[in-house]
């Protein structure tokens, strides 16, 4: 959930705070469900993205903004504190440390808060580490800054508003591997406050007790570097084993046995990634697909439906979408899906679609919102 500086009061409640709390949410969420459970919970969040002004407020007193100081210091301080005190405390409590690092810093006019008038900007690291990495660039896999014209003759440049992106120039560049450094100095800090964290949890005997959790493009790239960052979860009763997801889509598709990717754009436009046998390679509209699968139709319907399923999935849905498209249970990965016997069952399904682009969800912008489960 995102706090209020998300949203543009002036125009539709798309997201964060103010549509988290006019869906009923507030009420109904994790935080809720562990208090009624007997745990304390706290949570560190800076009210915006600005690094050396930045607002904070303790249970329901009033907010205090911090000028000159760096919300990473701040934050580390409150977290500590919190840490210490419920180290002290024979009570089970939940921590949640949610530093801004490295998000880019976000200016926001509050007479005009739209967010076509909002200044990013470069993050700004701690100063200890300002003069840290400062000779790294942003990685160039094949996907970053390719020939434009060489990809367009193979149509395979990417879809949407991608496809007319002009190739970056040397400022653009520049300017991007400034970025890239200031975010590894930011993420320098971070790491630091985690080993912080495990030292004092360490030091208290509580480690062993304890379970630890861990934008705007859907391509790779924009989550790995360096948007995307890996929730850890250390669990006691997994014994020497811990476990990381770059993100929940990957972790998905290895459970359902998917190395195919497929993506739809909100104007209507498809993609299909390999990500087994190409991970680092620009993504592929469907036709350019077929001299990898045979029968690019038919694991295309099952990709969709599989889509449509977890777009808007609810608990058990989301974790067995093979379920609900096939509830008796036979079919629980895509290669029992590909059976002939479910040829006219998935072009039967609705197809993930969209009336228009909206800048968050829009329920009815979505189009269908549930596959047709399998009763032959």
């Amino acid at each position: 959930m995102r706090r209020r500086s998300d949203q543009d009061p002036t125009g539709p409640k798309i997201a964060g705070y103010t549509k988290f709390t006019e869906e009923g949410l507030n009420d109904n969420y994790l935080p809720v469900w562990l208090q009624n459970a007997g745990y304390s919970t706290f949570i560190l969040d800076p009210e915006q993205y600005v690094y050396m002004n930045s607002i904070w407020q303790t249970g329901t007193g009033m907010p205090e903004n911090f000028p000159g100081e760096h919300t990473l210091d701040i934050n580390n301080e409150r977290a500590f504190a919190y840490l210490d005190d419920a180290a002290e405390k024979d009570v089970p409590f939940f921590l949640t440390i949610a530093p801004v690092a490295p998000h880019a810093q976000v200016i926001v006019d509050l007479d005009n808060p739209q967010i076509e008038n909002r200044n990013i900007r470069a993050p700004v690291p701690q100063a200890k580490w300002s003069t840290s990495f400062l000779d790294e660039k942003v990685p160039w896999t094949p996907k970053f800054h390719p020939d434009v014209v060489i990809l367009q003759c193979l149509d395979i440049v990417g879809g949407s508003w991608i496809r007319d992106l002009p190739q970056l120039d040397a400022d653009t560049v520049a300017y991007n591997d400034a970025f890239y450094v200031a975010r590894l100095q930011l993420l320098a800090g971070f790491d630091e406050m985690v080993r912080e964290v495990i030292s004092r949890l360490n030091a208290s005997g509580l480690l062993e007790s304890m379970l630890q959790p861990g934008k705007s493009c859907p391509i790779e790239e924009d989550y790995i570097v360096p948007n995307r960052l890996p929730m850890s979860i250390r669990d006691p009763n997994i014994v020497n084993t811990v476990t990381t997801h770059t993100d929940l889509a990957p972790t998905f598709f290895e459970m359902f046995s998917i190395d195919l990717r497929p993506l739809i754009w909100c104007d209507n436009g498809h993609e299909l990634y390999d990500m087994k046998n190409s991970p680092a390679g620009p993504p592929a509209p469907w036709s350019t697909q077929a001299s990898v699968i045979q029968n690019i139709p038919q694991l295309v319907a099952r990709l969709v439906a599989l889509t449509m399923v977890l777009k808007s999935c609810k608990a058990d849905a989301c974790r067995k979408p093979w379920n609900v498209l096939h509830p008796q249970g036979n079919v629980q990965n895509l290669e029992d899906a590909m059976a002939c016997t479910y040829y006219a069952f998935y072009a039967s399904q609705p197809k993930v679609s969209f009336s228009e682009c909206q800048p968050g969800y829009i329920l009815g912008s979505e189009g269908p919102q549930g596959a047709i489960p399998y009763s032959g």
